[in-house]
């Protein structure tokens, strides 16, 4: 197919070979890329067996990129992205803009009504509640509902969805290969001029999702306190979706805001994996995308964890299951260091790994076990985490588990045990670049974290160099007394 719209393009094709330890292993990805006018990057790889193309739009920005007193704007923005633009989801975008302007007016009131707390005026903050959610009902009268899922349904597409995290934000749908097109003017429409439509009744609709995901799971407030105190110094210890007042308190000003300065081309990047051809695409791109200005890169993240900076411990007591978790604050993702925690974990994990061996089989203290590297953008943790077969039996099951770590440290791992560990960890990452979905997910997975997707590859060979050493030397550095955080839920008695 080509492009409705020519343009200048700057597109190189990189061939990667990873040889890796056998030929099974070895795997070729061609990936073509160019970098737009305004800053915005393009990838593509070609596979032509089936004519669908995954198309995703990544956004370098997360809740960790929120400030204080706005948690919640990045998973605002999973949902006020689906709410159309000037043209989609509208009869009379006039109409609406009138109605909008009257509700945000009402909302700037209400919030500084809602910041004098105890002296605050609550006859007043219902009447402007009720005000609000009136204009809204009556600004449905011009509203498509779901217009953009009905126009991508109608045209073959399939997966319509967007995933929000500590560092990104994806958008992600699947679409025959004679709708590129289609999908171009679409993503360039909502990603140039959103329409944030309905949005205090979709605050509703959040508030509704943390109370059920959080405030009414047992383990919920277990989690959040073990992540703020695992996090004291960084915004990872705050949970993607925003306390609860940060959220009633959001405007469509605040969302706005948050967009204009994460949301620019140089900020963002097209995967795009599928029947394509790679210079159309670029010429479609800069045709729809190009359009859209570029400005002045968002402020970078800059609240490090440090490290060592003594135990800290989390005691709660819930109608839930036992848990004993451990967390070590590590390295960012993609540091020489990553692979490396990343086979660690594999030597711990699974139901052949020293933990549950130990701990389920052996010992029979508990009833399950895991070890997992969490490498992120500007701080990293090593997370442990079982489930004790006894209601008292934390202490027991913490004990096991440090010294476990402390083993790593203290004796080589042997290399029958390395080897199948790294085999195993080199084939669990070529299985998910299998699926076009998948490649694409991981391919912008990369360059977000680490601004390139090449490092996919890199990982690979990575894995394949960890030596005993290596793990021996990782260990010491982390896994220490001074640089953890223990979390002990404790099942609530449930009296007969």
């Amino acid at each position: 197919m080509r492009a409705a719209c020519p343009t200048r393009k700057w597109a190189a094709l990189i061939g990667i070979l990873a040889c890796l330890t056998a030929p099974a292993w070895a795997w070729t990805l061609d990936v073509e890329e160019t970098t737009l006018s305004n800053g915005m990057q393009v990838m593509v790889v070609e596979r032509h067996h089936v004519p669908l193309v995954s198309c995703q739009l990544w956004v370098k920005a997360g809740s960790a990129n929120e400030r204080p007193g706005a948690t919640g704007l990045a998973h605002f923005h999973e949902h006020l992205m689906f709410k159309g633009t000037q043209a989609i989801g509208t009869t009379d975008y006039a109409a609406e803009a009138a109605l909008m302007e009257r509700q945000d007016a009402l909302a700037e009131r209400l919030s500084a009504e809602m910041d004098k707390d105890v002296r605050a005026d609550l006859e007043l903050i219902g009447e402007l509640r009720e005000e609000i959610l009136q204009l809204e009902q009556e600004q449905r009268e011009y509203v498509v509902p779901s217009h953009l899922d009905a126009i991508y349904a109608d045209a073959g597409a399939d997966g319509l969805n967007a995933g929000t995290s500590y560092d990104l934000t994806m958008y992600t749908v699947t679409v025959p290969a004679n709708r590129l097109e289609l999908w171009m003017w679409l993503e360039s429409d909502r990603f140039s001029s959103p329409v944030f439509r309905e949005f205090y009744s979709e605050r509703q609709v959040i508030q509704e999702e943390r109370k059920q995901t959080l405030e009414d799971d047992p383990m919920g407030p277990y989690n959040e306190l073990l992540d703020m105190v695992t996090f004291p110094e960084c915004t990872y210890g705050r949970e993607i979706i925003g306390t609860m007042r940060d959220i009633s308190m959001l405007t469509r000003s605040d969302a706005y805001s948050f967009f204009a300065e994460h949301y620019v081309p140089n900020n963002m990047a097209l995967v795009l994996v599928g029947d394509v051809e790679a210079e159309d695409v670029f010429a479609m791109a800069e045709c729809y995308f190009g359009r859209i200005a570029r400005v002045s890169d968002p402020e970078p993240n800059r609240s490090r964890q440090r490290r060592d900076i003594g135990e800290r411990r989390v005691r709660l007591t819930a109608q839930a299951q036992p848990r004993v978790d451990i967390r070590y604050i590590t390295d960012t993702f993609g540091s020489p260091d990553d692979a490396v925690l990343d086979v660690i974990g594999g030597i711990l994990s699974g139901e052949s790994g020293r933990l549950y061996k130990r701990l389920v089989i052996d010992e029979k203290i508990a009833l399950g076990a895991s070890a997992m590297a969490h490498g992120r953008m500007v701080s990293g943790s090593f997370n442990l985490s079982a489930v004790p077969a006894q209601r008292d039996g934390h202490a027991a099951v913490e004990t096991v588990l440090v010294d476990e770590l402390r083993r790593l440290a203290s004796e080589p791992v042997a290399a029958e045990e390395l080897e199948k560990v790294k085999k195993q960890a080199r084939a669990g990452l070529l299985q998910m670049v299998r699926g076009n979905d998948m490649l694409a997910t991981m391919m912008g997975y990369y360059w977000v974290y680490t601004g390139d997707w090449r490092e996919l590859m890199a990982t690979v060979d990575r894995i394949a160099a960890v030596t005993a050493d290596d793990i021996q030397e990782v260990a010491r550095r982390y896994f220490v007394d001074s640089n953890r955080t223990v979390g002990w839920l404790e099942a609530e008695e449930v009296a007969e």
